[in-house]
């Protein structure tokens, strides 16, 4: 009887981990772009060491062309050129000035927002990323809650955790936790 149910145990096992490997390949529950990392109160001078870091943490390359990054308030603050986002590779969003990438090279790109000051605020914030349909995608709030924050997309499953970071040191996904 023991070895009778070790094995229906092993099959339900065996069973749930395709079923799960499955629903991966079928990008259902591939988590695909997230925001991994922000830099919203770097050291002197903001507007050019502020960035908000992307990781496509799914299986397959997307591309963003359309897609936007801003800070809830309804203004877009850069749009997205029409490129292919690998999968396991990292995108530098910088608010400053720079040369954007026009690909990935080694798993890296870097894109610039031209914005001429800083865009984030040091204390309390919200970043959306958002397809080309205006679907969100990821969205972080950060700092103590207060009015002045926007509610969180109604597309988003989202709960604000007042996690902050000093200055000088970026706010990260580690862990699925932000810390």
């Amino acid at each position: 009887m023991r070895f009778l149910s070790s094995l229906v145990l092993g099959t339900i096992i065996i069973i749930a981990a395709f079923s799960m490997n499955s629903l991966k390949a079928g990008g259902s529950s591939d988590p695909g772009i997230i925001i991994n990392e922000i830099m919203y109160d770097p050291f002197s001078p903001e507007v050019d060491n502020e960035w908000v870091e992307l990781r496509n943490s799914g299986t397959q390359a997307i591309n963003i062309k359309n897609w936007t990054l801003s800070d809830q308030d309804g203004a877009v603050d850069y749009i997205f050129p029409d490129i292919d986002f690998p999968a396991d590779a990292y995108a530098l969003v910088h608010t400053g000035e720079g040369q954007n990438s026009t690909g990935f090279v080694d798993g890296k790109a870097d894109f610039y927002m031209w914005q001429t000051s800083a865009r984030w605020s040091p204390s309390v914030d919200e970043v959306l990323l958002s397809n080309e349909t205006g679907s969100t995608i990821d969205y972080v709030s950060y700092g103590q809650w207060s009015t002045s924050l926007d509610p969180p997309p109604s597309d988003f499953n989202h709960t604000h955790t007042n996690v902050s970071a000093e200055e000088g040191f970026s706010l990260a996904l580690i862990d699925g936790q932000r810390r």
